[in-house]
């Protein structure tokens, strides 16, 4: 892919600079950081008026019952069951969330080639970093994909892609980490190109087999939620509403930048971009050597 882009963020409340995947040659690999998206809040605002009423909170986000969404026994194996609960979405946004399933690992080459042999999925771009059809990378996350062709894939394995409330959740939210392992910097945690990595700083030029570094799992066992590609989810970005019940932070727009894409990737220097609150956008209708998704499964 040619070129790069940037979004600028929308505001309500939030200060959010929005991360679009980083853009490049097909043969070169651009360590530029990117602008990102956080959770954290704006500066306060003006103080309303005498002769305006103040406006009252959001009432408190209900507790999901036990019975709701899957049950354990439910979940594939290739899957890792998340108990359902209430968390901060983004450090600050009440949030509450069912029992889902979600894939251990990002979708690979080979599980992705079963859905193109039947017929059903489109076959990604070949060339520069791009793992599909590359000698020995079948075990890597299939990339270059567009939300679509990720949205079929998950369909056809009777799954579908994880809401962006569902995401963060699994990512570590719940327990408040900063990353999904927990506090320490990323390190040789994850498939990054920061300092600390194991193949040093700015020098990684491609994927990593999914489940790579154990130790970067979430509490869970979720693998590669910080690294490696970023992840498509279903929602349309969107500032984060006041409180979230279930569902999803913009699950139909007519005018938004883009849909959202969440846990960072293997090009990115800057290690806030692997925290589990931050934000990206991408159009939907493209893809990139630095993106690819994972399933989830709710019934």
């Amino acid at each position: 892919m040619n070129g790069s882009s940037a979004i600028s963020s929308v505001g309500l409340g939030l200060t959010v600079a929005l991360l679009v995947a980083a853009c490049c040659d097909s043969e070169s690999v651009s360590n530029e950081a990117p602008s990102k998206t956080s959770g954290t809040a704006s500066a306060a605002p003006p103080e309303a008026s005498n002769s305006a009423a103040a406006k009252p909170p959001p009432a408190p986000v209900p507790m999901p019952p036990a019975s709701a969404g899957i049950a354990k026994e439910n979940c594939p194996p290739e899957m890792v069951w998340i108990e359902g609960g209430k968390f901060k979405m983004g450090g600050t946004i009440d949030a509450a969330v069912s029992s889902f399933c979600i894939d251990r690992t990002e979708v690979t080459v080979a599980a992705y080639k079963k859905c193109v042999d039947d017929d059903k999925c489109q076959a990604p771009k070949t060339g520069g970093a791009s793992t599909w059809a590359k000698h020995g990378h079948e075990n890597h996350p299939v990339n270059n994909v567009d939300w679509e062709d990720a949205r079929i894939y998950c369909d056809w394995a009777k799954k579908q892609l994880p809401t962006e409330v569902q995401w963060e959740f699994a990512a570590g939210s719940r327990e408040g980490r900063k990353y999904p392992w927990g506090s320490d910097e990323p390190g040789t945690r994850a498939c990054w190109n920061g300092e600390g990595n194991d193949l040093g700083d700015g020098k990684r030029e491609g994927t990593c087999e999914v489940g790579k570094y154990p130790s970067g799992a979430t509490k869970q066992g979720v693998q590669d939620m910080a690294g490696n590609v970023w992840e498509w989810v279903q929602d349309w970005y969107a500032p984060l509403p006041e409180a979230i019940q279930d569902g999803y932070v913009k699950s139909w727009c007519g005018d938004c930048p883009g849909r959202v894409e969440r846990g960072s990737c293997w090009r990115l220097r800057p290690d806030g971009y692997m925290q589990v609150t931050e934000r990206g956008l991408f159009p939907p209708d493209r893809g990139d050597v630095d993106l690819g998704f994972r399933c989830a499964k709710s019934k």
